[in-house]
């Protein structure tokens, strides 16, 4: 994923401004995602960026010891001023990410699209299987396709017009849909739901949904 780091450096000073302008309800999700976890007292969070979901689980969770992992070094240093110390944070991938501990809850929001295929999102999601605790939560948030071809061109043309509330449509046209189109891998959410109980999640809910964009919570 290293394409994918060099291109969230670049976006990381004005992220925080961004990405509420790119994904509808944003904020919404970062809410429920704080909520629906139950009270865990250990929590990894996968893509932190710059810190907007642990910084709202911390605030939910105060108790609770916070784990980030992002492969973007400028996010990561966002994520340290923003959080104050509070949270363990490491410029690391996942896949390098070495822990004797099992954690209660983990987290991710708007990163698994950057997995090129649908192998490297099984592989993922296993390994966050494999590293929770039982009884463990996965609550994920990120963009999908539709069931069918009418459903994808809704959700793509409502997605654009959520996208013209805040930027040019030149800017929309050939910045952010073009973006989109060269570098995501979203899967439909039947095909995420699929692959997180193949790799032996007992239960998956979808907890909100918005346009191409929904909360998955799944339960070891």
């Amino acid at each position: 994923m290293t394409d994918v780091s060099n291109s969230y450096n670049e976006q990381a000073a004005m992220y925080d401004t961004v990405i509420r302008k790119l994904v509808p309800d944003y904020e919404v999700f970062n809410t429920l995602i704080s909520e629906v976890i139950g009270c865990p007292r250990t929590i990894l969070d996968v893509g932190c960026g710059t810190g907007n979901t642990l910084l709202r689980l911390l605030e939910r969770h105060p108790s609770a010891k916070l784990t980030g992992l992002d492969t973007s070094s400028a996010m990561i240093e966002a994520a340290r001023i923003k959080l104050e110390g509070r949270v363990d944070l490491h410029n690391i991938s996942v896949e390098e990410f070495q822990t004797k501990h099992s954690f209660d809850v983990i987290t991710s929001m708007m990163v698994m699209h950057n997995l090129k295929s649908r192998e490297a999102r099984r592989l993922a999601y296993g390994v966050f299987h494999n590293t929770l605790a039982n009884e463990g939560v996965y609550a994920t948030v990120d963009i999908f396709k539709g069931e069918c071809e009418r459903s994808e061109e809704l959700f793509f043309q409502m997605w654009r017009e959520f996208l013209l509330q805040g930027f040019s449509e030149e800017d929309v046209d050939k910045k952010w849909l073009a973006l989109h189109k060269a570098k995501d891998m979203p899967l439909r959410l039947s095909d995420q739901i699929a692959l997180l109980k193949e790799v032996g999640f007992s239960s998956v809910d979808v907890v909100h949904k918005q346009l191409g964009f929904g909360l998955i919570l799944a339960h070891c």
